[in-house]
């Protein structure tokens, strides 16, 4: 009963943006074609489709590890693989940019991509604990959710932009209004809409995969370190110095990840709990 619960409160966000997408067809296309979209949906919300992973691992640039793990490194991530029900260990590839770890893939086979620059910042025991929130990621069937709101966020923006210039156009060169007052509020403020509840979706499957990653390490203190190496790294990066000079960081509440610092505080009381 509670994954069945996990699982309908995992695909709430979705099926919020999905409903911004009924009420845009229904205004656009009448009562059918709402059904039509509705229908469409709800399928893509229940299969979950996603990018091919070779494509995705194209697109990121990903090389294949060179250097070299030690063995208990290796028993570690074997274990843990395990423990969180994957066939096999993940593969872990390299890619360049800040210091970052993201995954692709299922239970079947998964890929970690870990930036070089991590690597170089993290020791073994950090890494693990940064590996084990990706495998909770992959074990709750993260990637593809996450993915797929990107998406339905993405794809809301566009249509919505289309939307207000088609209707914008329309009566310059008509004079003829295409749809009520009432539709062309609804696709300005649709974009703003879908960001939040993708923004809610992926901090709820973070704090989630924080908590399983603790489980399956049992090592709260390592991947709260290591969160502090990665915000204090990030930090420094010159397009954030200039963000924060500018004014236009702190809107906590506009980014798709929880703040690290309420991450660390949650694994700290987690490691005074342990």
């Amino acid at each position: 009963m509670r994954a069945v619960w996990e699982w309908s409160l995992s695909r709430l966000p979705l099926a919020g943006m999905g409903g911004v997408w009924v009420i845009a067809a229904s205004a656009t296309f009448g009562v059918w074609g709402g059904v039509a979209v509705a229908m469409a949906v709800a399928l893509a919300i229940v299969a979950l489709p996603h990018l091919p992973e070779t494509m995705e691992l194209r697109i990121a640039h990903a090389r294949p590890l060179q250097r070299r793990m030690s063995e208990r490194f290796r028993t570690r991530l074997a274990e843990i693989s395990g423990a969180a029900g994957l066939a096999q260990s993940p593969e872990i590839r390299v890619i360049d940019g800040a210091p970052n770890a993201f995954s692709i893939g299922d239970r079947r086979h998964c890929v970690i991509l870990i930036s070089r620059s991590l690597l170089e910042l993290l020791s073994e025991r950090h890494l693990i604990a940064v590996i084990a929130h990706e495998v909770a990621h992959v074990a709750a069937g993260d990637v593809r959710l996450i993915r797929f709101g990107e998406a339905m966020s993405r794809v809301t923006f566009a249509a919505a932009v289309l939307g207000l210039l088609t209707g914008a156009v329309t009566y310059m060169v008509t004079g003829e209004q295409m749809a009520p007052d009432w539709v062309y509020w609804f696709l300005a403020l649709a974009p703003a809409a879908t960001s939040l509840l993708q923004t809610a979706l992926s901090r709820r499957r973070e704090y989630a995969a924080d908590a399983r990653s603790v489980r399956l390490t049992g090592d709260p203190g390592a991947l709260s370190q290591a969160l502090a190496r990665i915000q204090f790294a990030n930090g420094i990066h010159l397009k954030d110095t200039i963000e924060e000079f500018a004014g236009v960081r702190g809107r906590s509440w506009m980014r798709t990840h929880p703040p690290v610092p309420d991450r660390i505080d949650r694994l700290q009381r987690m490691a005074g709990r342990n």
